[in-house]
């Protein structure tokens, strides 16, 4: 199976993020968000600097072969797995922010306007965007055999992703009380939650 087929469906899939993520821009400028504060601000820069060093890696594994050092021999059927999870990770993170609308936010914050998502993907997971970022991750490595490319996202993600869970879910509980204590208590974080029937 040539290497560039993995290297097309990385690019094509890559395009649909960052289109999301322009989208997300725009639509960041037309409503408005609070200002930053120093913490939210740092965590921004950090979060940048990860992202375009990931990037810089993507782009030397797509179109040169300086990266090939760091390749791990998987078999085909498991980058093929990764294909699936990858756009798992896709569909997602697409599906949360379409859903989240105006709510969608970068970093923490919590406006004046904000509402509380229950529905679409967010009726049976309360945090699928870093569901989407784990799933992107483990796809990435996956998918394209290569430690560096896949490490250099994953390990921050998880990092990110288990870090800030807990905090979100402090402001959600203080803008929302109640109403949001049921919600987590029939939803998942990460994963839908398993029901099992009482017969």
């Amino acid at each position: 199976m040539p290497e560039i087929i993995f290297k097309y469906i990385i690019g094509a899939l890559l395009g649909i993020i960052f289109l999301t993520h322009g989208f997300s821009g725009a639509r960041k400028r037309r409503y408005g968000s609070q200002p930053l504060t120093r913490r939210n601000r740092i965590a921004q820069v950090l979060a940048f600097c990860i992202f375009l060093t990931w990037t810089v890696f993507v782009a030397l594994y797509l179109f040169s072969a300086q990266l090939d050092g760091f390749a791990i021999a998987l078999p085909i059927w498991l980058r093929w797995v990764g294909v699936a999870i990858l756009l798992g990770g896709v569909i997602c993170f697409v599906s949360a922010y379409l859903t989240l609308g105006k709510n969608w936010s970068l970093h923490l914050e919590i406006r004046s306007d904000h509402v509380l998502v229950m529905n679409g993907i967010y009726s049976r997971i309360r945090h699928p965007m870093y569901t989407a970022y784990i799933l992107l991750g483990v796809g990435f490595l996956l998918v394209s055999a290569n430690l560096l490319i896949g490490l250099t996202l994953l390990a921050p993600v998880l990092i990110i992703c288990l870090t800030r869970i807990a905090n979100e879910e402090a402001m959600m509980l203080e803008k929302f009380g109640g109403a949001y204590q049921e919600y987590k208590q029939r939803t998942g974080a990460l994963l839908p939650k398993i029901r099992f029937s009482k017969n």
